[in-house]
């Protein structure tokens, strides 16, 4: 099982998710693109910050399989938080990292 977690959001949790990874927990990092004219959804996401470790999408994939499949979770993440209702915008640089990079 591997948790996808927008990029921003994981570095909000860093040292929360590094404690998970070392229960063996995986992650996935992804940086959504956002059209200027939609960017103030942002907002969004740090206003939901506090209560989206709870609720954290995740799917029984492999690292591979995400890169492979970007469009598809793209918009079932989409969807999820009713970011792009009109906008069919793929996921961009979607790739598994190491939270290290925030450090």
């Amino acid at each position: 099982m591997i948790f996808v977690i927008e990029q921003k959001i994981a570095g909000f949790y860093k040292y929360k998710i590094k404690e998970l990874q070392n229960f063996g927990v995986k992650f996935a990092v992804y940086s959504i693109y956002l059209p200027l004219y939609i960017r103030k959804i942002n907002l969004k996401y740090e206003l939901d910050a506090e209560t989206f470790f709870e609720n954290m999408i995740y799917y029984d994939l492999t690292a591979k399989q995400i890169s492979d499949n970007y469009r598809d979770i793209s918009e079932k993440i989409s969807k999820r938080f009713k970011l792009l209702p009109d906008v069919k915008t793929p996921l961009k640089n979607f790739y598994p990292i190491k939270l290290s990079r925030y450090e």
